[in-house]
């Protein structure tokens, strides 16, 4: 017999159910199958959705993880001079005990000279240029040195060139030059002599001169340095 599942009232036939739930309940039996259709289609989309999103959350969880460590590894390269470095080679000079920032971590320039027997080394050449992302001549400019690294030594510089200074010798282009007899290795910052020579740490705005040979007077080598450093820093 059909029953109400409202009220739990029997009905010898369907119609008198349907009427019944119509006057007391307000819809029929075939309203109410179709409600429950509804609910249950409304169930499986809620079910289906949910399953949707821990798939997509799931995505996103590992999309993030990926760029995380792309990231990460992108500023571990980048950043690897912010570490102490101890003693590092390029190429074939050791540039010593440095401690340099990252890339980006300051902007200053240097206006830099050096002599070999009284001729002066044109940094202006090519091979010269744009030698590191840390610091460089650039521009074919030969004069002022762009330091883009915190903890900069002018020995550091100078092993981004391939050229190598110790407090004695100075070695370029494959020559080495060593103090000898009247030929001495000088180095001068801002006019001053400097016995710091590649571990000196360059600040904004330095004139420095490094000079080998048997010259005693060197104010014409000095005078040579030029201010195009304060330009530059002006313009950046």
């Amino acid at each position: 017999m059909p029953k109400c599942e409202t009220c739990g009232k029997e009905f010898n036939t369907e119609d008198g159910l349907n009427s019944h739930q119509a006057d007391k309940h307000g819809m029929s039996s075939h309203e109410k199958k179709e409600v429950k259709k509804q609910q249950g289609e409304q169930k499986k989309e809620e079910v289906h959705g949910k399953a949707k999103r821990k798939k997509i959350k799931r995505y996103a969880l590992v999309a993030i993880v990926i760029i995380a460590v792309v990231t990460g590894g992108y500023f571990l390269l980048g950043s690897t001079s912010s570490n102490n470095l101890g003693s590092v080679n390029l190429g074939s000079v050791n540039l010593g005990s440095v401690n340099l920032g990252s890339v980006g971590s300051t902007h200053t320039h240097q206006d830099f000279k050096m002599y070999v027997n009284g001729q002066m080394v044109d940094f202006s050449q090519p091979k010269y240029q744009l030698r590191s992302n840390l610091v460089h001549f650039e521009e074919s400019n030969g004069n002022v040195i762009h330091t883009h690294a915190t903890g900069m030594t002018v020995g550091y510089m100078l092993g981004t060139l391939n050229i190598e200074m110790t407090s004695e010798c100075l070695s370029i282009d494959g020559v080495r030059y060593c103090n000898n007899g009247n030929s001495k290795l000088k180095m001068y910052v801002n006019s001053q002599p400097s016995s710091e020579f590649g571990s000196y740490l360059m600040k904004d705005l330095d004139k420095i001169l490094v000079s080998y040979g048997n010259e005693t007077d060197l104010s014409g080598q000095i005078a040579s340095i030029t201010n195009e450093a304060a330009t530059q820093s002006n313009a950046k």
